[in-house]
């Protein structure tokens, strides 16, 4: 009787060690799929990043990566009640062309603080997709980036506020490139129509 159970346990056990086996092979394949899903994301928003940058008259020289992870350029903290972007790292640091991600770490991206660039030497472009999660960009947000040319956002004027020294210390010749179709709502809109002069059309 007691071997008899001992065999019904032995096999219980079994079984229950092949769906336990089965269900983590089935994870380490979604897992698979996760990170093949994140790359094609990835080179999606480049080729969309590419695509922007050439409407709004070119991002120079630089070639768009399509390999980087985005989340591993920026710090984020808690500013002002917002998970923001408050700096990058040296990943962040080594890039002409940043691509802002909808989250880091899984938490929503929803502002950049002030001199959250600082340290960008090489920085001639940042995007901000039509994605984002962005809502806030702090005065001087692009402080300390002396080479950058273009801030390429794809959402409407009325889905980012600004305050009135958004651009303080931001490269002289730096533009604020946006869609077509919301470029007279920008230029009038009570906060970002005092950057009118420095805002273009996607075309």
């Amino acid at each position: 009787m007691l071997s008899q159970k001992c065999g019904e346990s032995l096999v219980k056990a079994g079984a229950l060690c092949y769906n336990v086996a089965k269900q983590f092979r089935a994870f380490r394949a979604m897992d698979e799929r996760i990170r093949t899903m994140k790359k094609q994301i990835a080179a999606l928003l480049a080729l969309l990043f590419c695509l922007s940058l050439a409407a709004c008259g070119g991002g120079g020289d630089a070639p768009i990566p399509t390999d980087v992870d985005w989340e591993a350029c920026f710090v984020t903290d808690t500013v002002n009640g917002m998970n923001a972007i408050t700096g990058t790292t040296e990943l962040g640091r080594s890039q002409s062309v940043l691509v802002v991600p909808a989250a880091v770490g899984g938490v929503a991206v929803k502002a950049i603080a002030d001199g959250a660039l600082s340290g960008c030497s090489k920085l001639s472009a940042v995007y901000i997709g039509a994605d984002s999660s962005i809502s806030y960009l702090n005065n001087g947000a692009f402080r300390g980036a002396p080479s950058l040319k273009k801030i390429v956002i794809d959402k409407k004027h009325s889905e980012i506020t600004v305050s009135a020294n958004l651009l303080d210390g931001a490269a002289a010749g730096a533009k604020v490139c946006v869609p077509a179709e919301y470029y007279a709502d920008y230029t009038s809109y009570y906060t970002w129509g005092a950057f009118s002069a420095r805002i273009q059309k996607q075309s």
